[in-house]
């Protein structure tokens, strides 16, 4: 059927086979599909909403997808073209989106990949075109960590939202491991803003402009003096033969103190070896 609109209920598609579509749509063109709460459950391919077949031009809004069972993905798109999917939370399905058919094209505008440590939301516009699978290997949120092949998923790679759930810091911050490798560094504006950290509840939020891997650590803390005394063997004398010693008062983070004498902006120490106490 076409040019219907599907609004504002909470379907449970739920069955002990297989294929359990939470919304279907076959040969059907025109329709809106807005404010859903979508469920699905069996044990395989059930997925939440599932285009097939000339199922052209529908318009997806606001709706909240989860699915149960293996291959089971929030949005199938297979041989459709030109759906558009505005405001999606995929909430923790099996899988994320599968799309096939050489030539088609759907559009997806604020959509959110939600997991249980945290999500990925994509406040922009993306198109998936083409045969692409978004699966849990290819864009993977655990525990502290949000990732997103980039090679594999071109399109997504842009910028998004990364929020981090359970992080147990003080001041948190997001490293970055470019190239997905497991060097992890600091990552500052602009590739990655921080938006909001709540130390009670533990969320972290931050953007990004491109992708790769990110996570978050403690920020080192800065280093501080509040004061240096330098005293002389004799301060009433005005010469050059003194024996200098400089007395720091109240550093703060700091794991040792070391002082490099300098002239003219030149270090003229022989040997700078500091020793810890007791070491």
């Amino acid at each position: 059927a076409n040019n219907n609109t599907i609004a504002n209920n909470t379907i449970s598609a739920r069955g002990s086979l297989s294929f359990n579509f939470g919304i279907s749509v076959e040969a059907a063109v025109g329709n809106n599909i807005v404010g859903n709460n979508i469920s699905t459950n069996g044990t395989s391919g059930n997925n939440g909403i599932d285009l097939v077949t000339n199922a052209h031009n529908n318009s997806f809004s606001s709706n909240k997808i989860t699915t149960g069972g293996t291959t089971s993905y929030g949005i199938s798109i297979s041989g459709s073209n030109g759906s558009s999917f505005v405001n999606t939370i995929l909430s923790n399905p099996v899988e994320w989106i599968l799309t096939s058919g050489a030539g088609f094209a759907s559009n997806f505008t604020n959509t959110t990949f939600l997991a249980g440590n945290g999500s990925i939301r994509f406040p922009g516009n993306f198109t998936v075109n083409g045969t692409v699978a978004v699966t849990r290997t290819n864009l993977n949120i655990t525990y502290n960590r949000s990732y997103i092949n980039s090679t594999a998923l071109r399109f997504m790679n842009t910028t998004a939202e990364i929020t981090l759930l359970g992080i147990n810091f003080t001041n948190p911050q997001p490293i970055v491991a470019f190239g997905d490798s497991a060097s992890f560094a600091a990552c500052s504006a602009p590739q990655c803003n921080e938006i909001s950290y709540n130390s009670t509840s533990g969320i972290f939020v931050f953007n990004v402009s491109s992708f790769t891997t990110y996570s978050s650590q403690e920020t080192p803390l800065v280093p501080t003096i509040q004061q240096v005394i330098l005293n002389s063997t004799n301060p009433a004398t005005n010469n050059t033969n003194q024996n200098l010693t400089a007395f720091i008062i109240n550093a703060t983070n700091t794991i040792e103190n070391i002082t490099d004498w300098r002239r003219n902006n030149v270090s003229i120490a022989v040997l700078n070896m500091p020793f810890e106490t007791n070491q």
